[in-house]
């Protein structure tokens, strides 16, 4: 049973952010159990922004869903992430959750297995990478499978 988050950056320093917000996720009992590279990617949604940095991983915790979101926005906080800029707009470090186990969750604060998941590029790549043939509860299609339908 396997929990990956997707972690991104665009305003600089892009992969010092990223490797901060990995360092705060271990300091609150997140273990990381494996790691993508990291992957560049064009803004999606409001494009008039740099690129940004983005990696995947597999993590660890006794953390349930909502505890495991407040940890992550608590470090998104401490990365001086601005929460009153626009949606989607520029970010110091952004964390997802992407999966939980096999729990699925559709509330205002919380979508598990996130909503975009299918369209984003820049998180099944990355993803593709550490665990290609996860399937995510209830898509049906594995990783690989979801990255190759984008792909085409």
């Amino acid at each position: 049973m396997s929990i990956f988050l997707s972690l991104g950056s665009n305003i600089s320093p892009r992969k010092k952010n990223i490797q901060r917000g990995l360092e705060l996720l271990l300091s609150k009992g997140i273990d990381i159990i494996s790691s993508s590279n990291f992957y560049k990617s064009k803004a999606m949604y409001v494009e008039n922004q740099k690129n940004f940095f983005n990696k995947v991983i597999e993590v660890d915790t006794e953390k349930k869903p909502f505890e495991l979101l407040l940890a992550l926005k608590l470090i998104e906080y401490k990365c001086k992430r601005n929460f009153l800029q626009e949606r989607n707009g520029p970010r110091t470090l952004d964390i997802d959750i992407l999966c939980y186990k096999k729990i699925i969750i559709k509330s205002k604060l919380l979508t598990i297995p996130h909503k975009s998941i299918r369209e984003r590029k820049f998180i099944l790549k990355p993803w593709s990478e550490i665990s290609p043939n996860y399937l995510i509860y209830g898509y049906r299609r594995s990783i690989k499978m979801l990255l190759n339908k984008i792909e085409s």
